[in-house]
């Protein structure tokens, strides 16, 4: 080999280790723009929920963030909040209420890993209690 192929060939291989870099930094670009739509698409969700429940008389967009923080917790910390939090949650996580799937369902988790807590351990005075 001559001292111009040699060449050659390093400078192939150094565009071949300069694609695959740009392709990983392209993925990882495309991953985060994926992360933020979700992100976004559930605020976009939170806010028409906090909206939907506001009084009508009041507007949401009149209080800063530190006022709907404040708002916020004060109506979280009623039991009834708390009681119905737990209550969505333990129903969230019955198997009855899950839909049952066929075969591969396209999950990475292997089955054994996606059971969840039987509706037992949601019990009555599991639910009359404070966080």
């Amino acid at each position: 080999m001559t001292e111009t192929e040699k060449m050659t060939k390093v400078e192939r291989k150094a565009q071949k280790v300069k694609q695959a870099q740009a392709e990983y930094r392209k993925a990882v670009r495309e991953q985060k723009k994926q992360e933020r739509k979700t992100q976004d698409r559930h605020k976009y969700m939170m806010d028409g929920c906090v909206l939907k429940y506001f009084p009508e008389e009041l507007s949401a967009f009149d209080f800063d963030e530190q006022e709907m923080n404040r708002i916020i917790a004060c109506a979280f910390s009623l039991r009834d909040v708390k009681n119905m939090i737990l209550s969505v949650w333990c129903r969230k996580r019955s198997p009855a209420s899950r839909p049952q799937r066929s075969g591969n369902s396209g999950h990475a988790l292997p089955q054994q890993s996606r059971e969840f807590p039987s509706w037992k351990s949601c019990s009555a005075k599991s639910m009359r209690t404070t966080f």
